[in-house]
């Protein structure tokens, strides 16, 4: 079900690409006041979700907070996995953020949303089946293998740069669905009941923090570097995650 309902934002992702692109050549201002509309229509949503009851016996913020902490202390794989999903999560989100900068060196703006579109849908259909693919394999060896592939095709779209690197590098999201339905459901496996939420929102905290260094980091060093140098410097970051 995690796997599906994520397929719905790729889904959408993949539309707005395409027609994004195109408009983006044409006016940006209109692409951003676009932008504005569905914004409006996730604010009147918003006021539609009903909130759950509280439950009673949860203790305070700073107890649960605190046992939450401990519980990662302790658990080493919870702990591996943590790091994976936050770096990973940072990393990627940053350089697929940053990638537009670099495919418009190369192609066109409009062809910028087409390669977008590819990744969308590679993303849609990789969440979509991603429940039966980790029920075929290992996660574990899912990661492995959606890693080195990411690994392979961005050193050599960065590192031999050509108007076929951003659909190559578009291929990365055939695996991205999976193994990130993959991590989800160990990092689910190894939260304590009573902090599951919690420890969730900390991963997630933790994963904007770092975004929002690499986000900036990779800026500076495009700058300074260029672009691709800048995209090959968050793929060694990546090796880590690999490990």
């Amino acid at each position: 079900y995690f796997g599906k309902t994520s397929s719905m934002f790729q889904a959408a992702g993949m539309a707005s690409a395409i027609v994004g692109g195109f408009i983006a050549t044409w006016s940006f201002v209109f692409l951003m006041w676009l932008s504005v509309i569905p914004q409006i229509f996730n604010l009147i949503l918003s006021f539609q979700v009903i909130e759950p009851q509280k439950r009673s016996g949860t203790g305070n913020i700073y107890s649960h907070l605190g046992e939450s902490i401990k519980y990662f202390l302790k658990n080493r794989k919870l702990r591996m996995l943590s790091l994976t999903s936050i770096l990973g999560h940072s990393t990627g989100e940053a350089s697929y953020q940053f990638q537009a900068a670099f495919f418009n060196t190369l192609v066109p703006l409009w062809a910028v949303g087409v390669a977008k579109t590819m990744s969308s849908l590679g993303g849609a259909l990789s969440f979509y089946f991603g429940g039966k693919i980790v029920d075929k394999i290992k996660p574990i060896r899912l990661f492995v293998i959606g890693n080195l592939f990411s690994r392979v095709t961005n050193f050599t779209s960065l590192i031999f740069p050509s108007v076929f690197s951003p659909f190559i590098m578009s291929l990365n999201s055939l695996f991205f669905g999976a193994t990130t339905v993959a991590r989800e459901h160990l990092l689910q496996k190894e939260f304590a009941e009573t902090q599951r939420a919690t420890m969730g929102s900390l991963n997630s905290l933790m994963s904007s923090i770092f975004f929002a260094i690499f986000s900036f980091g990779i800026g500076l060093f495009a700058d300074r570097f260029g672009g691709a140098n800048a995209l090959i410097a968050i793929n060694i970051i990546q090796l880590g995650i690999l490990y």
